[in-house]
């Protein structure tokens, strides 16, 4: 609704980049599986029962997964940015618009009028 998509154009490319976004999604997911399957736990750690929950999981990230998690926090500053340039639009003419501060200011469309008592009001 937000982005003014043809959907009618979009759909035409389809077949075409069907085949190499079938590969590529095959591809990531061999490599995922194989990342997660190497990567075993380590249970050599010895259990330090002496810091709290916080505090462990902020040693965890900023040491073990510091790579991972700082990518993600690039991930999603660059996913923020994309959202609010695709939802940008253009100033364009035939786009309709409200002027909120004609809206607000209609007092000399105000007109007061004494009606009489079982008549109608003409509005000239």
């Amino acid at each position: 609704m937000m982005l003014d998509i043809d959907y009618i154009r979009l759909r035409q490319g389809f077949a075409k980049h069907f085949t190499p976004g079938a590969i590529l999604c095959v591809v990531f997911f061999l490599v995922i599986s194989f990342v997660i399957r190497s990567s075993a736990p380590n249970i050599s750690n010895v259990i330090n029962y002496n810091t709290n929950n916080a505090k462990a999981i902020g040693n965890l990230l900023y040491t073990d997964y510091m790579y991972a998690f700082h990518l993600s926090g690039i991930l999603l500053l660059v996913a923020i940015v994309g959202a609010i340039a695709l939802t940008l639009q253009d100033k364009k003419k035939e786009v309709k618009k409200q002027n909120v501060l004609k809206q607000l200011t209609q007092s000399s469309s105000i007109k007061l009028v004494k009606a009489k008592f079982g008549k109608g009001v003409e509005w000239k």
